[in-house]
């Protein structure tokens, strides 16, 4: 009915755009309003939009004429609805409290003609003259006040305590705390001078001054710092005078970037050494050489000093290299019973390779052999039974329970690895929450109204289909989840009792009354045991396992599709067809954003083609209508009714 409303006064929007009262007036006075009710028993008479008469209102070729016990209206020239009348609206308007006309305006307090002046009592302007309670003017040359004001480039103020200030901006300034004239300034502090200068070629305070480039800071009275920038600097930490530089406090000195020396560390060039308690422990000639009481280099050659053989180093890289049990000749490397000729075979242990072709490991239980790198190979571990295996991977391999034929097929049941994915068709297992329960997860988390237990998903064509299962853990219906989601966070914020004895014992009573608001019998847990034994008692008595299957076609673009708990809901070509369905009572169709639809409530059945055809099915009861409303006919129980251009029938 609302549809046809709408189409139905399209034609006369140009007429009531113009005013909210007009509007609400020309719908009120017409048979489409639900305060006027046309039927055969009432004298009335409708003719709409040519003429109509019914109830002490009407209309003459709707909406240009129109009257009621509230007024009349002659559109566009004069409108009369209760207190509200306006002339060639929106030229003008008015009630018995504001209006307008024209550019002018009037309400209670103020009135005006936009933008040559303005009344009121907050205030007005005239043009460029403007007053407030508090100041007038005219912008943007003058401003006078209480407080202050300008004219022109003169300005001044009052301030607090009867103090002023006044000045000619920007050359002269007279405040309590500072004073400008010209290029000279001054600073003051409870009326003596703090500081003094000329812009900017000199500056003089207590501690800090400056003639041009020269510049000196004091301490106590003392000179501490001076220098001329940025040539010159001298300071009891660091001093500069162009390349050179010093420290007093250190003795370090230098001239940078070519020499540098201080009591631990020398350069001078590319020479360097370093000191300790005095004595030289280090030095070398950058990047060439270094020299040091256990590691040195020359070159390519490397040696270190010790105390025993077997600490001392020697070698001469790449070719030789001898430290501790470690021997290096050419690409012949050993060690104790460990030997190998780099990059092409090597025995380590229990494991040996020659590369590419032959790869072997055997510890114990554990046995992993390959043979031509992806030829093929087999492998054991101890932490599951069965072999595993490969052959010119990746066409075929096998990984624990996992199996692949790629490109043809893939199923990996192996949360975090498996066999290659195949691009046609592969089937993956995962454990999302790492055996969480759901209090558990909310615990670590912070938060949540559910956990993922384990999902499958297929899919084809990587892109083109998939198909998930997932397995979650949730509150049962009955149960209290506010409370429940609300305990395990507290559990987790528990403050320290030795720093909070106070906090502690808040955070104790809470968790002990949201403990028996859900009966969980026993003392608040806090330790990881007891509290990891009281999410097992909750997840048992309070949580339930759902299954979630959904679907998707293009990433969903073609077809999307979610089913919980006997509720579905799909979607195809981007939702232009959308079908849900929710308990076994509710059901519903969308074609094309709701051109077709098919909607099932409570047995009532109801199908319709917007905006001309609506038609509606239940247990004794059936309706159509067309052109939203304006031909209905609809029976229920034995009574019929209906309407004929809006004009009301029969029992219904």
């Amino acid at each position: 009915m609302q549809v046809f409303r709408i189409l139905a006064v399209a034609g006369a929007v140009a007429l009531l755009a113009g005013g909210c009262v007009s509007s609400k007036r020309a719908m009120r006075v017409s048979p489409l309003a639900k305060e006027v009710e046309v039927s055969f028993d009432q004298e009335a008479v409708n003719l709409w939009p040519f003429y109509f008469n019914a109830g002490g209102s009407g209309a003459i070729l709707w909406p240009l004429a129109d009257f009621d016990a509230q007024g009349f209206a002659v559109r566009p020239f004069y409108v009369q609805d209760g207190r509200e009348r306006s002339v060639l609206f929106p030229l003008s308007a008015w009630n018995d409290r504001s209006g307008w006309a024209l550019n002018g305006y009037w309400t209670e307090r103020n009135f005006g003609m936009w933008p040559l002046f303005h009344h009121g009592p907050g205030g007005g302007y005239c043009l460029l003259g403007w007053r407030s309670p508090e100041s007038w003017g005219v912008f943007p040359l003058a401003r006078f006040g209480a407080r202050g004001g300008y004219a022109g480039p003169v300005w001044w103020k009052s301030g607090e305590n009867g103090a002023r200030a006044y000045g000619v901006f920007p050359v002269w300034c007279h405040t309590p705390d500072f004073r400008m004239a010209g290029l000279f300034y001054r600073n003051l502090k409870e009326g003596a001078t703090e500081s003094w200068g000329v812009f900017p070629l000199l500056h003089s305070s207590e501690e800090w001054n400056h003639i041009g480039p020269a510049w000196w800071e004091r301490d106590g009275g003392k000179l501490d710092k001076w220098g001329v920038f940025p040539l010159l600097w001298v300071k009891p930490e660091l001093s500069l005078a162009g390349p050179v530089w010093w420290s007093s406090k250190t003795g370090s000195w230098g001239v940078f970037p070519l020499a540098w020396l201080t009591s631990d560390f020398s350069l001078a060039g590319p020479v360097y050494w370093s000191r300790e308690n005095g004595e030289t422990v280090s030095g070398g000639l950058f990047p060439l050489a270094y020299l040091s009481k256990e590691w040195n280099y020359a070159g390519p050659m490397i040696w270190r000093y010790g105390d025993d053989r077997r600490s001392r180093a020697f070698g001469v890289l790449p070719l030789c290299w001898r430290y501790q049990d470690f021997r290096l000749v050419g690409p012949v490397w050993w060690e104790k019973s460990d030997w190998g000729v780099l990059p092409l075979f090597w025995k380590v242990g229990d494991e040996n390779m020659l590369f590419p072709f032959y790869y072997y490991w055997h510890n114990g239980e554990n046995f992993k052999f390959n043979l031509l790198g992806p030829v093929g190979g087999v492998k054991r571990r101890s932490s599951r039974p069965g072999w595993d295996w490969h052959f010119l991977w990746p066409l075929l391999e096998k990984d624990g329970d996992s199996f692949g034929v790629w490109p043809l097929f893939s199923d990996n049941r192996r949360p975090g690895g498996g066999v290659l994915p195949s691009p046609l068709f592969s089937r993956r297992e995962e454990r999302r929450c790492g055996g969480y329960t759901l209090p558990e997860h909310i615990y670590r988390r912070g938060g949540g109204s559910e956990v993922e237990l384990e999902s499958v998903k297929y899919t084809a064509g990587m892109l083109l289909g998939s198909r998930s299962t997932t397995r979650v853990q949730v509150w049962k219906d009955e149960a209290d989840r506010e409370t429940l989601e609300k305990l395990p966070v507290l559990l987790r914020e528990q403050p320290d009792g030795k720093k909070d004895a106070g906090a502690y014992e808040t955070w104790k009573q809470e968790a002990a009354a949201l403990l028996e608001k859900l009966r969980l019998e026993g003392p608040v847990p806090e330790d990881w045991k007891a509290r990891q034994a009281l999410f097992q008692e909750m997840a048992r008595r309070f949580c339930t396992e759902r299954e979630r299957v959904e679907g998707k076609a293009l990433l969903g673009l073609l077809w999307n599709y979610s089913r919980q708990e006997g509720e579905f809901e799909s979607r195809w070509l981007l939702g232009l067809i959308a079908r849900d369905r929710g308990d076994e009572n509710i059901r519903d169709l969308n074609v094309l954003g709701g051109l077709y639809r098919e909607r099932s409530r409570d047995g009532l059945t109801e199908y319709s083609i917007f905006p001309f055809i609506s038609r509606l099915e239940g247990p004794g009861r059936s309706r159509w209508s067309f052109c939203a409303g304006m031909f209905r006919h609809e029976t229920d129980g034995g009574r019929s009714g209906g309407a004929v251009f809006f004009i009301p029938y029969g029992d219904l």
